[in-house]
């Protein structure tokens, strides 16, 4: 567990920054969205195109959130990953792990 810790720390630590920055970033869209929403909700008559023009315009933000959510983590794991598996291949520290009691599947899976 000490060796494991010792080589992702570095990776974990930027992993949680990026984490706490998304979260922060969908909290303050979500409360938009929902302010937007509720003045929509409440309206009656002409001023609803307004409403719901402001509404349909802030939309576009949500989609690109959602396919980052999507595609980040992808392209993420091919490129921060695939190093990090190589290397420690190339190395020789598979062999620590592989000696520790566990399986050559179970490591390879964490890895990735």
């Amino acid at each position: 567990m000490w060796v494991g810790w010792r080589q992702m720390r570095a990776s974990i630590v930027v992993a949680a920054v990026a984490l706490v920055a998304l979260m922060l970033l969908l909290l303050i869209t979500g409360l938009h969205l929902n302010h937007l929403y509720a003045a929509y909700r409440g309206c009656d008559g002409i001023e609803c195109s307004t409403k719901f023009q402001s509404f349909i315009t802030s939309y576009p933000r949500v989609k690109l959130a959602g396919a980052l959510l999507i595609g980040v983590p992808g392209i993420a794991g091919v490129f921060w990953g695939a190093p990090l598996v190589s290397r420690e291949i190339e190395s020789g520290t598979f062999r620590l792990a592989w000696t520790q009691g566990v399986t050559r599947t179970r490591w390879i899976a964490t890895r990735l």
